[in-house]
């Protein structure tokens, strides 16, 4: 039979087990027991709430909250309510609100999610979390898991590599599906890497799909997107979006991806917003490509100061096919690849469907066409296909 929680007493007695199944009866809050002894600004000698790791478990949150813990602890790595989540290890069904959580390397509000280990329905809403080191995330910091289902809603900053409003750096065997990014980014130091959803997705099994960022991203170093930082090592992005604005005086910038590399390939994914940045290597879709693919992408991303339509930079060994920019919205009638279209003309469905009179269209996308009540027609990607 599974533990109960119900107070922080007893989610703190959870180390002595970290193996055990466990399931959350009631709120965990500022206002249960145990609070000040273990999550508050005091606990701990002021360093906040223990990180439990290795967590190889289950939990059960069984649609409670748990809020208001502190973890101040910027000189220590794998921060976050867990540390690190093993093989085996299962987070579901939970909401952490009003989070603060400080720390060095590999800082989040959860903790590090190693290969073999899943996290779904779990949503964080509201706080700050701040690195110091690489690999700061508003949702997960790093790892290898399965992660679906999931929110982040949080304040994210960090002077160092690799800092994104859902997730720092996932690994090789990463799978994220259906998760959304609401939450600030802003990467203080010269270090390159930080955006909307990921710093970094990194390696041949990375898959990053129907996910989303909406926040804001202000870098100084560098590699900043609206969505991913730097996508390499054969990553794959598809059915993706970034709405959000990017500020950015380093080098690479992109609406949605900066730097995508080494055989990565995002598809069936757009971009609107403005990115303002002072790299040539600045695009609405990708701002720099190196061994990289786009498929079926699209771009009304607003070019502030310097950077073209959908891609911005270098195009070495690269392949672009069947996407397109709004040479309108944008204010930039020149890309590296892809092809530029006005704004009618990228509102028209018989822009992604008419192959024989489209110019760049290779293959028809598979899309839906919708009506609501008001008569305005609007048309979608077709979920069945994912194209």
């Amino acid at each position: 039979m599974p533990t109960e929680i119900s107070d922080w007493n007893d989610l703190d007695n959870v180390r002595t087990d970290l193996t055990e199944d466990y399931f959350l009866s009631d709120d965990l809050n500022s206002a249960s027991d145990g609070y000040s002894t273990h999550a508050s600004a005091t606990a701990n000698g002021g360093s906040g709430w223990e990180p439990l790791s290795t967590f190889t478990g289950t939990l059960n949150g069984n649609g409670h909250d748990i809020e208001d813990y502190v973890i101040d602890r910027p000189e220590e790595t794998e921060v976050g309510l867990f540390g690190t989540i093993g093989a085996g290890g299962f987070i579901e069904n939970v909401t952490l609100n009003n989070v603060d959580v400080t720390g060095d390397f590999a800082t989040s509000p959860i903790g590090r999610l190693e290969s073999g280990a899943e996290i779904q329905d779990v949503h964080v809403q509201g706080g700050d979390v701040t690195g110091t080191n690489n690999n700061t995330g508003g949702f997960v910091s790093d790892g290898a898991g399965d992660v679906s289902d999931c929110s982040a809603d949080v304040t994210v900053t960090s002077s160092a590599a690799g800092v994104g409003g859902f997730v720092g750096q996932p690994f090789d065997g990463a799978t994220i599906t259906n998760c959304h990014a609401h939450g600030n980014v802003t990467q203080t130091g010269s270090a390159v890497r930080s955006a909307g959803f990921a710093g970094q997705g990194d390696g041949l099994n990375v898959l990053i799909q129907e996910c989303s960022a909406t926040g804001a991203v202000d870098s100084n170093g560098g590699r900043a997107a609206g969505f991913i930082g730097e996508l390499r090592g054969g990553a794959t992005v598809s059915e993706c979006y970034s709405t959000g604005n990017v500020l950015n005086t380093g080098s690479r910038a992109g609406g949605l991806i900066a730097y995508l590399r080494e055989d990565a390939s995002v598809n069936n994914s757009y971009a609107t917003g403005e990115t303002d940045s002072t790299s040539s290597s600045t695009g609405g879709i990708v701002g720099d490509m190196e061994l990289g693919t786009v498929e079926k992408c699209y771009s009304t991303v607003v070019i502030v100061t310097d950077g073209q339509g959908l891609v911005g930079g270098s195009t070495v060994d690269s392949v672009v096919n069947n996407s397109f920019w709004d040479t309108e919205a944008s204010q930039s009638g020149t890309s590296a690849e892809g092809t530029g279209k006005t704004t009618e003309e990228m509102q028209d469905i018989e822009t992604y469907t008419n192959v024989s009179e489209t110019s760049g269209l290779d293959e028809a996308w598979d899309m839906v066409r919708l009506s609501n009540f008001t008569g305005v027609e609007t048309w979608t990607i077709d979920q069945e296909t994912g194209q």
